[in-house]
């Protein structure tokens, strides 16, 4: 990957072409998660530093533009700015109701929660079984669930770049520490956005959320980062 004209500028081209096709849906926060976990991968794979850097500040620049290109774009953008700069909530519009309710169903939820099964703010939510899951779980199991499931998805990543350190070759190095750092990137992400650190991008929880193509996705990848652990050490990487 760190050459350019044979490896980081076909790569690049590929990349482009998935997210400008995901940001033209238009779904742009999916777009720049994957543009993310992309440039992530490549320094993995030893692309230069250099490159990445000069991608990603166009990257960036060019997301800005797009994200204020669109009137409801800038009304998401403008709802998350007001929620954080004290604004009431009634005076925030529909945009930020579900962010609204997921904060007091996390609130509700105290250190050990309501109990499972015993939610209240579900009926309020829109999708809480959704992409606003994480809320549902801290107000069932409380703060002592809501963190256990993060130090789980820390441990998955823990593992995944243990096994892409003492994985057999360099695919095998870069394809665990993109799977684990991509399980572990969603789930950052989607606890972000229902606990108000982040806009509202529409993340799914990995194996949490409702919706069978992600939690099929999510297992496949597993499969793969297991597969490749089978194999570490197995073949002796050269020096």
């Amino acid at each position: 990957i760190g050459d350019l004209k044979n490896a980081f500028m076909p790569m690049l081209f590929w990349i482009a072409c998935v997210c400008g096709l995901i940001a033209l849906q238009p779904n742009l926060s999916t777009a720049m998660v994957i543009f993310s976990l992309s440039m992530i991968v490549m320094f993995i794979g030893r692309a230069k530093l250099t490159h990445l850097l000069g991608i990603v500040v166009v990257g960036l620049a060019s997301g800005g533009l797009y994200a204020i290109s669109a009137e409801y774009r800038m009304r998401r953008i403008a709802a998350y700015i007001g929620l954080h700069s004290g604004q009431a909530a009634d005076t925030l519009g529909s945009m930020n109701y579900q962010l609204h309710q997921a904060l007091i169903a996390a609130g509700s939820g105290g250190f050990t929660g309501v109990g499972m099964g015993h939610s209240h703010q579900r009926l309020f939510l829109p999708e809480p079984f959704g992409d606003f899951i994480y809320s549902i779980i801290a107000e069932e199991y409380g703060f002592l669930g809501a963190t256990a499931l993060l130090v789980v998805f820390g441990l998955i990543v823990w593992r995944g770049i243990i096994v892409a350190r003492h994985a057999p070759d360099d695919l095998g190095r870069i394809v665990a520490g993109g799977i684990a750092l991509t399980v572990g990137f969603y789930a950052l992400v989607n606890a972000a956005v229902t606990t108000g650190l982040l806009p509202t991008t529409g993340l799914p929880m990995p194996f949490i959320s409702y919706g069978g193509s992600s939690v099929l996705i999510s297992a496949a990848a597993i499969g793969v980062l297991l597969n490749v652990s089978q194999h570490a050490n197995v073949m002796p990487r050269s020096a």
